[in-house]
């Protein structure tokens, strides 16, 4: 059985290996695999650990204590942009968006970032003693950053919602048209998609509902308003050829962990996950697979524990990035330790 090498070291099935350069929409016809997986979901008879990914992808450079320090400016915790993932976003709100939380304690800061996933402790050299006043000012801090963080989520939740019940149907709008023409989309379109004309200084848009969308029927889906956890908008032209300019894509609502369910598992119980809607749409119309969507590459892990244990196989489709293959990593790996078989599909990585 030949086999197709994505990293240095890092090896997954045949399957796998096999470009998908065209599932993504205007790019020709279908490869071999996708005809392929429309028959049987997977390259190989599923069993325990079946597909392994031997070496991970390099983490992203670290941070330094004083890197730190010198962003959190003394506040026990802080919201800052993020070095890492945000200078290389091409609209200046992104790079300077607050996705960075900084937990600073004596002596080492704890971090994490919502977007790019960087996250770990640093230390100073050296710790101290904190006396009890600190120690209560210290937990006081927490206890407001967790306060406003649930009066945000819930803000944000319901704007979501309110959103997503605003939603037109997608069916002849500029949403249809950019995906149809635009990212050449036949197939079906699911009821987890909608369309929101223009309104003041915002653009049309093609919406989308994060949540666990259920099966109505044979192969249709349904979200109810409650399922909501969230909602993508696709930011589009007046006319739909095209997005509209950065950003051109926006999410709203605390969804982390959810997908964006756009077509049910297929008979053979197969299923594929990738980052945009777009190339989840794009697997589903190739291959007949069920199709999520993350909405980005950083929220691709946490969708592990959503996966139904009795899925046979999950391919994951990522882009061909530092960002994509770090965490599509970690999506395949933590499936496979749930037992669930899972490949990993990268743009140009040919089977040899």
């Amino acid at each position: 059985m030949h086999r197709g090498t994505l990293a240095s070291g890092s090896t997954v099935g045949p399957s796998a290996a096999a470009p998908f350069r065209s599932l993504r929409g205007g790019s020709g016809g279908v490869h071999e695999r996708c005809r392929d997986y429309a028959r049987r979901p997977c390259s190989r008879p599923r069993r325990e650990g079946a597909a392994r990914l031997h070496t991970r992808e390099a983490a992203m450079t670290g941070f330094t204590y004083s890197d730190l320090a010198g962003l959190a400016d003394g506040r026990v915790v802080a919201d800052v942009a993020c070095p890492l993932c945000g200078p290389d976003r091409r609209d200046p709100h992104n790079r300077n968006r607050t996705v960075l939380r900084l937990w600073s304690e004596p002596g080492f800061i704890t971090f994490h970032c919502a977007r790019c996933g960087e996250h770990g402790v640093v230390h100073g050299g050296g710790r101290r003693e904190i006396g009890e006043a600190e120690r209560k000012a210290m937990l006081r801090a927490r206890e407001a950053i967790a306060a406003r963080d649930a009066d945000t989520a819930r803000e944000r939740l319901q704007k979501a919602v309110w959103l997503w019940s605003m939603r037109q149907p997608v069916r002849d709008s500029p949403a249809e048209r950019y995906l149809r023409e635009a990212r050449s989309i036949s197939s079906s379109l699911p009821p987890t998609l909608g369309f929101l004309p223009a309104r003041d200084d915002h653009p049309p848009a093609l919406i989308a509902a994060f949540g666990m969308a259920s099966e109505a029927g044979l192969g249709r889906l349904a979200i109810a308003d409650r399922q909501v956890r969230g909602v993508h908008l696709t930011r589009l032209r007046p006319d739909g050829s095209g997005k509209a300019e950065e950003p051109a894509k926006i999410m709203i609502g605390r969804s982390a962990g959810w997908p964006i369910v756009l077509a049910p598992l297929n008979d053979l119980l197969g299923l594929a996950v990738a980052e945009g809607i777009e190339d989840a749409l794009s697997a589903h119309q190739a291959t007949g697979l069920g199709a999520w969507a993350a909405g980005s590459a950083s929220r691709l892990p946490a969708l592990a524990d959503q996966v139904p244990g009795h899925v046979d196989c999950v391919t994951v489709l990522t882009d061909d990035d530092v960002a994509g293959r770090r965490h599509a990593t970690t999506l395949v790996e933590r499936l496979i330790q749930r037992g669930i078989h899972a490949e990993l599909s990268i743009p140009g990585t040919e089977a040899t």
